[in-house]
Parts: structure tokens; C-alpha cells; sequence
């Protein structure tokens, strides 16, 4: 290679995906949504679990506390509930916030689930 090409050899496999910069093709052009989803799914679950451990210590004492804690934490994921469902350790998590959940939010997330319930 001659000036400012690198080191000499490496131009003949530029193009051929032998580099890993922006002109190296993608294997598989899902992985950076892939990669995103699961940081998203990676933050909401460190969330609710911290939402469940304020729970289950008794930061909130009476059941209304309670009540409006988990509640707060199924609104808080809105649309990302469907990640949080059809994720094994998610499910879990969602099924013991649920339970203490508020009518309301249990209803709210009860509906945008059985609307998704083909995609799951």
C-alpha cells in the first residue's frame, strides 16, 4: 500500500470482509437491533428487579404503598412489556409485580399483551 493506505498488504481485502469497519458487509444486518433490544431488556429488568427488591424489603410498608410501587414499575414499561414478557427471566419478574399491581395497570398491561399475543 502506498501512503496513508496502512500497512502494506492490507488493501487486498478491503471490500471482501476481511476488515470490520464501515465497508466490511454485515453477516447479519439484525444484530445491531438485536444488540439494542437487549440493552433495552438488560435495563428495564435491572429496573423492575429493583423495583421488586424495594418491594420484598419493606421500603414501601402499607399495601397501598406497595400497590402503587408495582404499579408505577408495569407503567413504566409501556410498550417494552412485550420484551419483558417474552424474555424467561422478564416473564417472572412481570408475574410478581403483577400480582401486586393496581387494577388498573394490571388491566393495562393484561390488554397490550393479549393484542400481542400472536407475536409472542
Amino acid at each position: 500500500g502506498g501512503p496513508g493506505r496502512g500497512a502494506p498488504g492490507r488493501g487486498a481485502q478491503r471490500g471482501r470482509g476481511g476488515g470490520h469497519g464501515r465497508g466490511a458487509p454485515r453477516e447479519n444486518a439484525a444484530a445491531p437491533r438485536e444488540s439494542k433490544h437487549r440493552r433495552a431488556l438488560s435495563d428495564i429488568l435491572d429496573y423492575l428487579r429493583g423495583c421488586l427488591q424495594s418491594l420484598e424489603s419493606g421500603v414501601a410498608s402499607s399495601p397501598e404503598e406497595k400497590e402503587l410501587l408495582a404499579s408505577r414499575a408495569v407503567e413504566e414499561m409501556g410498550e417494552r412489556i412485550l420484551l419483558v414478557a417474552a424474555d424467561q427471566r422478564g416473564s417472572k419478574i412481570l408475574e410478581r409485580l403483577l400480582v401486586r399491581a393496581g387494577a388498573e395497570a394490571f388491566a393495562s398491561a393484561f390488554q397490550k399483551l393479549t393484542q400481542a399475543m400472536p407475536d409472542l
